[in-house]
This record gives C-alpha cells, structure tokens and sequence, in this order.
C-alpha cells in the first residue's frame, strides 16, 4: 500500500462523512438532547460507508463491461457515464434521473457545508439568515469560476501537471480535511479548557464517562500517528 492510497482512502472517509470541516459541530449544535448524537454517528457512519461500497460494486464492475477508464476522476461524470447510459435500454430517462439525483446530493452538501459559516455570521456580526445566506453564496459562486474553467479556458493552467480543479481537490480533502480533524481531536479532547465543556450528563450509550473521555482524547492520539505514518510512507 502506498502513501498515496493512504491519503486517497483517508481523504474520501473524510469527504464522505464531512470530517473536518465543522458542520457536525453545528449541526450538534441544533439537535435536542433527546436525540443521541453517538448513536445518530454510528449510524451516518454504517451507512455512508455501505452505500459507498455498494456504488462501486454496481459502477466499476460496469464501466469494466463497457470499456470505460474508471480513473477518469472529475471526467467520470461528466463525461463517461452519459456514454455509460448510452449503450443502457431507456439510457436517456436513466441518464436524467441520474443528473437530477446528482444535483439533489450537490444541493444538500452544499446546504451543509455553508450552514457552517451562515451560523458563525449570525453569531458573531448579528447578519440576517438571508443576507448571510445570499452575501456568502455570492462570495463562492465567484471564487469557483476560476475553478470550473480549469474544465475549459483554463484547462492548460496546471500546477505539478494537475489542473486547478485537482490542486484544490487534493489540498482539501487529503490534506486539509485530516489535519482539521486532528485539531478538532486536539483541541476538544486536550486543551485546558476541554474538562470545562465536558458535558456531565453522558448518554447511555456509553455506558460511563471513562469511556467516553476516552472516544473523544484517543482519536487525535490515532490520527497524528497515523498521518505520521502517512507522511513517511508518501516521502518513501
């Protein structure tokens, strides 16, 4: 196994389940103490990792049939699956709810992950939801158009042969994402302060508040060894 699979594996696991990036801290934040945030992750978790075996059980199997590159990345998409569907019995109805799918799933990611900084907005300089809302999305649908023209105009532009696309690709979700998450770790499990937000009603499911502290101080431990490991492997 390389260094290089290694950080591919570790950047979908963090992509997939949005580690990182803040949006569960947010979210948690809404939740009512009825509702168990360890069971609800347990859950998010089994299922976003059986739906993602499941989809490359059904889509590298078929890209292998019908003799399209299933490394095509970004392309896989956009460019081969429509090809994909072609050569499919009612291809273009498929073909359709395939897009609008991929849409729906592109709108709820995108919900998420600006929740994060509508609500730091709101909290701090007093913005409106709808201002911080429509101000924020302003900001990033013109930040990405450099972006999507890495797909065009701009597709001769690369850094280290990789369009600017795969740059930021990379940067975040293989580096970024897992270096955040051992902040987290650190900061909510190790800092001064972390006894002070410990909560002191634990919920059942950890059955006391050792194994707890553990689940929360234990994972930065992991994590900085193993992108240690990661590290020598890649530079190797």
């Amino acid at each position: 196994m390389s260094g290089k699979s290694v950080l591919d594996a570790l950047g979908l696991a963090f992509f997939s389940l949005s580690i990182g990036l803040g949006i569960h801290v947010t979210y948690g934040a809404y939740l009512p103490d009825s509702k168990g945030i360890a069971r609800s992750s347990v859950w998010v978790v089994t299922l976003s990792c059986l739906v993602c075996v499941l989809a490359g059980l059904m889509i590298f199997p078929a890209l292998s049939s019908a003799g399209l590159d299933p490394a095509a990345g970004p392309g896989l998409t956009f460019m081969t699956m429509p090809v994909f569907f072609a050569h499919l019995p009612g291809g273009a109805v498929l073909a359709v709810a395939f897009f609008l799918l991929l849409l729906v799933a592109a709108l709820s990611s995108s919900i998420s992950l600006l929740e994060n900084i509508v609500a730091f907005t709101q909290g701090r300089w007093g913005w409106s939801r709808r201002n911080a809302s429509l101000i924020i999305t302003a900001s990033i649908m013109l930040a990405g158009i450099p972006v999507t023209l890495s797909f065009g105009e701009l597709s001769g532009f690369t850094l280290g042969g990789k369009t600017l696309f795969d740059v930021l690709d990379f940067l975040t979700s293989n580096l970024m994402m897992p270096l955040f998450g051992i902040i987290i770790c650190l900061v909510f499990g190790w800092s001064p302060r972390a006894a002070t937000l410990m909560p002191t009603d634990i919920s059942p499911f950890w059955a006391c508040q050792s194994a707890y502290h553990l689940a929360l101080h234990w994972p930065a431990v992991y994590r900085c060894d193993f992108g240690a490991r990661a590290d020598v492997r890649l530079r190797g």
